[in-house]
Formats: structure tokens, C-alpha cells, sequence
């Protein structure tokens, strides 16, 4: 049998649909206008997709324990001095604000630590230092058995935003406690911390200024850091 050789003559392109049946009009490459209208509506419905997807990502891990929130520029870090961060920041409710929770043990006490990162126009937390206060009477209540006392707070290392601190004394499962709230004004951002301690812990007040100012300030409206060094 001969080797097959095949025509040189090309074959006939298909006639081109014009209306009619379900195929619509093809053009010179093939696609009717179905192909081409079906093809708009996935690319929009994956642009839409993705926009959900990078809003509702606010926080991001970045290697080394470090959690980075893109819209604020914040840092939340594994380990600030011996506290210890507890599981992952979340965001609140689906929105740009976020907390992480801190814990630090002294012999057999237990310091906890909660940092909230919001915008000053956030619908959910507290705008100012009056209103985180009245936030905190409510969540406290009763428990709160005098009036705090206040105070300015400056931080060396950002001394352009204004800071407050309240120091409440408090019962927590029965015992004495500090309940020390600190509110940061950034400007775009609040940074709200809310520290607990033992009222018997060796130099409650100290330990907590301390964690505060040992923030990463210097991130605050920066963009993506380091993975390897969180700068």
C-alpha cells in the first residue's frame, strides 16, 4: 500500500450562522455571540469574586509568626516581650476592623491582653476615648466597683498621636483585678487595648504600659513589610 499523501487543495471554511438556531452569529475565529456574551459574564462574575475575596482577606500572614493587616499597615507579632499571642487576629463581623487576643503568665497568674485595630469611622467599635469608655463600664458593669482613674499616655515612639489610658479596678472571678483601657489616636486608625491583671501582680501598670509601647508603631500606613523581618 502507498504512503497517503494528503490534498493540497484546503478544505472550505464552514458558512458563516447568521440569527436563527441557538449557535447566534459566528465570527471569523469561531465564537458566536452566545461564546462571546457567556465569556463577558464569567469575567465579570470572577472580577466581582475576587474583589470579595482581597476585601474580606484584611489580614494576612507573612511568615515567622507575623500577621500583617494590609488596610492600617499594623503588625500583630507571635511574641511581645512574654506575652504570648492566642490562636489568629480576626477581623469583627466581616469588616476592616480586627483584634488579636495576648496572654503573659506570672508565676501562677494569668495577664491577658486584647488589641483592637479599627477606622475612626468604623461602624462597630468605639470612635473616641469617651465612647471606648462607656463601652467598657457597660461590658463591666457591676463588676467595676470604682471609678477609674485617667490619665494622658505618650509613646516615644510615636509622639505625634494622642493617647488615653483609664484604670479600673475590678473583680475577676472573685478576686481583685486592673482592668487598664488604652485608646490610641492615630488619625485614620484607633488602637484600642484592653490589658487585665491580677491586682496582686508585681507591677500590673508598668507591664502593661510596657506592651503597649512595644507595639509596632513605626508600621501603622505602611505597606506590605518583610516576610523574613516584619520591616
Amino acid at each position: 500500500m502507498g504512503e497517503f499523501v494528503p490534498s493540497a487543495t484546503p478544505l472550505p471554511n464552514p458558512p458563516p450562522l447568521r440569527g436563527g438556531g441557538n449557535g447566534g452569529t459566528r465570527d471569523s475565529q469561531g465564537v458566536t455571540m452566545i461564546d462571546f456574551r457567556a465569556r463577558l459574564l464569567l469575567s465579570a462574575l470572577l472580577s466581582c469574586s475576587l474583589a470579595h475575596t482581597v476585601h474580606a482577606d484584611t489580614l494576612h500572614a507573612i511568615g515567622n509568626g507575623l500577621f500583617w493587616h494590609h488596610e492600617s499597615g499594623w503588625i500583630f507579632p507571635e511574641r511581645i516581650g512574654d506575652f504570648v499571642r492566642i490562636g489568629m487576629p480576626q477581623d469583627v463581623a466581616g469588616s476592616s476592623d480586627v483584634v488579636a487576643h495576648y496572654s503573659k503568665r506570672i508565676a501562677d497568674q494569668r495577664v491577658t491582653a486584647v488589641i483592637d485595630i479599627y477606622g475612626a469611622d468604623s461602624a462597630i467599635n468605639a470612635p473616641t476615648f469617651a465612647a471606648a469608655k462607656k463601652m467598657m463600664q457597660d461590658e463591666l458593669g457591676a463588676s467595676a466597683y470604682t471609678p477609674p482613674t485617667e490619665a494622658p499616655f505618650e509613646i516615644a515612639a510615636a509622639p505625634s498621636y494622642a493617647g488615653f489610658k483609664a484604670i479600673y479596678k475590678i473583680l475577676r472571678d472573685g478576686a481583685p483585678a486592673y482592668r487598664v483601657l488604652y485608646f490610641i489616636d492615630t488619625g485614620a486608625w484607633n488602637v484600642k487595648f484592653q490589658i487585665t491583671a491580677p491586682a496582686d501582680a508585681a507591677d500590673a501598670a508598668a507591664l502593661a504600659d510596657d506592651f503597649v509601647r512595644a507595639q509596632r508603631w513605626d508600621r501603622l500606613g505602611k505597606m506590605a513589610p518583610d516576610p523574613l523581618t516584619g520591616n
